[in-house]
């Protein structure tokens, strides 16, 4: 019964640890990344009405904002948070497909919670972060075919989409969460066929 009593403590201790992890991770990440959108999207409204140098200047507000997260979260911030998000969501679907019906329902649970709470950082939040490529690419677009002065038109030459950076080199775009998941099931199928054959022999 004791047994029982331990194994329910650390099964909670270790949910309330992964939720916390977890939801510290979202807010740290789309806070910036929210107000960074928010931006961009109030440009756009406003490119509707008229273009002047001082909504193109607020536009390098936003690239300036976008290049001070990407410091922060630089090498290997956040690449190690990528890795760890990978790392968590292959050994968690690992373990739940080939030892659920040896693990106690607690260490169960924990592992359900921690594949759930990834594939959501993964799916939602890699998403998130690649919005402001996104938008910001068409606020470029709408300028670049636009009615608008050819001064204006050159200056938007000089101003690449903004990017969320992944530390090593690359960015979130539209495909990344796609991407990231892809490269999580491949392993898990590398890891279950490994896993199979080793236990076969």
């Amino acid at each position: 019964m004791s047994r029982i009593g331990i194994a329910l403590v650390e099964g909670y201790t270790w949910t309330m640890a992964a939720s916390i992890a977890g939801f510290t991770i979202i807010v740290v990440l789309t806070y910036p990344v929210e107000m960074i959108l928010l931006w961009i999207t109030l440009l756009r409204r406003k490119i509707q009405v008229a273009v002047n140098p001082n909504l193109l200047t607020k536009y390098r507000f936003v690239q300036i904002t976008t290049k001070l997260f990407n410091d922060l979260w630089k090498i290997p911030a956040m690449s190690a948070m990528v890795a760890t998000c990978v790392i968590v969501e292959i050994v968690a679907l690992f373990i739940l497909t080939t030892s659920l019906d040896k693990l106690p329902l607690p260490i169960i649970g924990l592992f359900l919670l921690l594949a759930i709470i990834f594939f959501n950082v993964i799916q939602g939040l890699f998403k998130v972060l690649s919005k402001p490529f996104e938008n910001s690419n068409m606020f470029i677009i709408e300028i670049r075919t636009g009615r608008h002065s050819a001064w204006v038109k050159r200056f938007m030459r000089s101003c690449p989409p903004v990017k969320i950076s992944m530390g090593n080199g690359a960015y979130f775009d539209g495909l990344s969460a796609l991407v990231i998941w892809q490269f999580c099931i491949d392993n898990l199928r590398r890891l279950a066929l490994q896993w199979g054959y080793s236990s076969e022999h």
